[in-house]
């Protein structure tokens, strides 16, 4: 019985790191997307206009290696530490986003990056 209450404890464990990436990372878009709103209608759209899809995240998070889930960690911690945008920052505010981008370039595989 002992064994089966650690099985059932890890399982929890592994699904609460999952939703934990997915959660992180919705936490980081609504944060990218509340420092980015000053600049919305003059800043051309460089990031995706939906909002994030965490469902979409917790099918795919499991196809992720760690290598990946820290990766879109780093990416979401990112997105997190943006300044935020203003018409006279737009550039910098960019080229910021485009760093955090960087983060998961070549890092992060199509089987995991619909997880983004």
């Amino acid at each position: 019985m002992k064994k089966f209450a650690g099985i059932v404890a890890f399982a929890a464990l592994a699904l609460t790191g999952c939703g934990s990436i997915c959660d992180d990372m919705l936490d980081a878009s609504d944060t990218y997307r509340a420092k980015y709103s000053p600049c919305s209608s003059s800043l051309e759209n460089i990031f995706d206009n939906e909002a994030f899809n965490v469902t979409q995240c917790e099918r795919t998070v499991d196809k992720c290696t760690d290598a990946e889930q820290d990766a879109i960690n780093d990416y979401a911690d990112c997105l997190r530490t943006l300044p935020e945008c203003s018409p006279s920052t737009r550039d910098t505010f960019k080229n910021a986003v485009e760093g955090c981008n960087l983060k998961i370039k070549d890092k992060v595989g199509n089987s995991c990056r619909s997880a983004l």
